[in-house]
């Protein structure tokens, strides 16, 4: 996506371009190797889609201070929006990383534990 595209949206149709091109999956569960697979493309994804982010966030940080100096008070607000709108996204791109990461930690654990004790477990 062209940066100068977003810099030029409504701060309500640049809040609709971030939630639909950064959805955020949170697993339900992760119990089978199904999961486990399904939960290591979703971080995979994740850590894509967080250095896009970061990158925009740098933008829009840039932007923001240029419409502070040259543009008109408004214009001026909406850059402030939407570089918040980037830092939010960023901050639950992370946050969601974190979970899937320590349901995965969690899960691995259970299963060395079955092991030693000779229970179920995930092969």
């Amino acid at each position: 996506m062209d940066f100068n595209y977003l810099k030029k949206m409504t701060p309500y149709e640049f809040l609709n371009w971030l939630n639909q091109t950064f959805p955020v999956h949170i697993p339900q569960k992760i119990v089978t190797i199904e999961d486990m697979d399904a939960a290591s493309k979703e971080l995979l994804s994740l850590i894509s889609e967080y250095s896009y982010i970061t990158e925009l966030a740098s933008w829009f940080k840039v932007a923001t201070r240029d419409a502070k100096r040259t543009e008109t008070k408004n214009d001026y607000e909406d850059m402030v929006d939407k570089k918040e709108a980037v830092e939010k996204k960023m901050e639950a791109l992370k946050q969601t990383y974190a979970g899937i990461s320590r349901a995965i930690t969690i899960r691995t654990e259970n299963n060395a534990e079955l092991r030693m004790t000779s229970s179920r477990h995930i092969a």
